[in-house]
């Protein structure tokens, strides 16, 4: 007798995640025509049949533990579209019975971070599918992320990376190359003489230190001339006592780059009080609705959008491809990064 065809089958053969195959299939909405046209000439090819005694059984629940800052304080601007993310993603596979877990924690402290999960670990080790994080730093989380890993629970981490533990993928924006697309951005607004400040996040994360790596090498390379001057923002009352002297002693500043959210909207706010708008040039990271208004009113002239939203849906959407296929067929990369300006911020928000 014949193997029956199955949907994992069409999904493996198309290169393409399973629930857009589930879609495509019993004509659900979030595929395109074009997509959905290809799934049903493989499926024809394949011989598939739905089988509907199996579509219509309920199977177990597919638990996913999802644990990240919450979305409140200085973390409410970035996290609030990765927990919409979240449940973004939920939504697309309700049909599949998945359930998420939310365990957020306050901050950013890995230590705090680390503790979450090992009691994630003794609560549900025996009941959940797969963990969801983002690893706030380099390499200290990784004995707990492979004590996951070691007890077949595969880990996902989103935003960050923790490269030498255990997890399966990475779902992140590419962090140099952010850096060198703002350092060109950048080199292509000011003049070849003076000062640019760049405020970096959490140098304990890859994706911080990596942005900056990228910003300073792109910009040492188009304006030798111009002096680097590196702020780590790590308390932001402490860096804007720091930013509000550098703009009262030095006329020479030509342009400013925050790569997070909580400095972004920090330089709005003292450009803003200082009546330093169109000074020099001013990067920002994220969108959210500070951002959105210190674009529109030309205080800052450009947002680099990591799409944090995307990456949380896709990253639910790769591990829970992986749990049901048990493979990782191809290294994901995350490329959804653009430069938002004021004329084309609409492509990007609802304002």
């Amino acid at each position: 007798m014949d193997k029956r065809v199955t949907l994992k089958d069409i999904s493996k053969k198309l290169n393409i995640s399973l629930s857009t195959v589930h879609k495509a299939i019993y004509g659900k909405k979030g595929v395109s025509e074009a997509t959905r046209k290809k799934v049903l000439e493989a499926a024809n090819e394949m011989d598939f049949r739905i089988n509907i005694i199996a579509s219509t059984l309920k199977r177990k629940a597919i638990k996913i533990a999802v644990v990240l800052p919450e979305a409140s304080g200085e973390e409410r601007y970035f996290y609030k579209d990765i927990w919409n993310g979240i449940d973004g993603a939920k939504e697309s596979l309700k049909d599949f019975n998945v359930e998420i877990v939310k365990v957020p924690f306050k901050g950013t402290d890995y230590k705090l971070q680390k503790q979450i999960l090992e009691d994630v670990y003794s609560k549900y080790s025996t009941s959940i599918s797969g963990l969801i994080t983002v690893p706030w730093n380099l390499s200290k989380l990784d004995p707990i992320i492979d004590k996951f890993a070691d007890s077949s629970i595969p880990v996902v981490t989103i935003n960050a990376d923790a490269p030498q533990s255990k997890r399966i993928a990475c779902i992140a924006p590419p962090s140099k190359k952010i850096g060198m697309i703002a350092g060109e951005l950048m080199s292509k607004m000011i003049s070849s003489s003076g000062k640019v400040i760049v405020i970096s996040g959490n140098k304990e994360t890859t994706i911080h230190t990596k942005i900056v790596e990228g910003f300073i090498k792109t910009m040492s390379s188009e304006l030798p001339s111009i002096d680097i001057i590196q702020i780590i923002d790590s308390n932001p009352d402490n860096t804007y006592v720091t930013l509000k002297d550098f703009f009262t002693k030095f006329h020479d500043i030509k342009g400013i780059y925050s790569n997070n959210s909580r400095s972004t909207l920090l330089i709005g706010k003292i450009i803003t009080e200082m009546n330093l708008k169109n000074k020099f040039k001013a990067i920002g990271t994220d969108l959210f609705d500070e951002s959105i208004k210190f674009l529109k009113e030309d205080v800052i002239q450009a947002i680099i959008y990591q799409n944090p939203y995307m990456q949380a849906y896709e990253g639910v959407n790769f591990l829970f491809n992986y749990i049901i296929q048990k493979e990782v067929t191809i290294p994901y990369e995350f490329n959804q990064v653009a430069i938002v300006l004021k004329n084309n911020i609409g492509f990007y928000t609802n304002n």
